[in-house]
């Protein structure tokens, strides 16, 4: 009689898994955002003499579409601006990236997924040192077209809302063009963990219809 029981509840656990899963809409919708706020503080014999701040922050709507239970195609579009160090160093950023998605269930309403992306990002970058002396750099404009793939966490809290988090890329390769003046360079970067952190978290909110 035991073993009946715990097999009824194992299949009754296992459909409701499934129901959930069957009964999630092929679109979706999302929002992402991102912010951090840190500082150093300087040290005795240090390279500056007052404490070093970094802030910024993204924004990152999206739409998805499933094809089947694990594999999605998307678009973002997102915005992102940074504040960085005593040299005043700002940056804005525009990026473009269709998406791939695959999604696995590990416990009941709880997955995983990975979004591999391709895209295109352009903006600026502008820089003036306060210290030791206050001088104002050309700006730099700046394209890059990037590969990336990131994971994360995905939760569904009814079949029409869900919540991500991710720490950003786990692999990137980029190749980038720098424009300041009548200078253009290009450099390409190849890497595992190198967006990957607590200053990169991103948190989304997800509608399914």
């Amino acid at each position: 009689m035991k073993q009946i029981f715990l097999s009824v509840l194992a299949v009754s656990a296992f459909l409701s898994s499934h129901t959930l899963r069957a009964q999630q809409k092929k679109n979706f919708v999302s929002l992402g955002f991102n912010y951090y706020d840190s500082n150093t503080k300087p040290t005795e014999g240090g390279r500056y003499p007052e404490k070093v701040s970094s802030s910024g922050f993204s924004i990152a709507p999206a739409y998805g579409y499933y094809l089947n239970e694990h594999w999605a195609l998307g678009i973002q579009l997102s915005y992102s601006s940074s504040k960085q160090g005593i040299s005043q160093y700002k940056t804005n950023f525009w990026t473009i990236s269709p998406f791939v998605r695959y999604e696995q269930s590990i416990w009941n309403k709880l997955s995983v997924y990975a979004d591999g992306s391709l895209g295109v990002t352009f903006g600026s970058i502008d820089a003036h040192s306060d210290w030791p002396n206050n001088v104002y750099y050309p700006k730099t404009k700046e394209t890059n077209y990037g590969l990336n793939i990131t994971p994360g966490l995905l939760f569904h809290i009814t079949p029409a809302f869900s919540v991500t988090m991710n720490l950003g890329s786990m692999f990137s390769a980029n190749r980038t063009t720098t424009d300041v003046g009548d200078t253009k360079n290009n450099y390409t970067q190849v890497g595992l963990f190198k967006n990957f952190g607590i200053n990169n978290i991103q948190f989304g909110v997800n509608f399914h219809f």
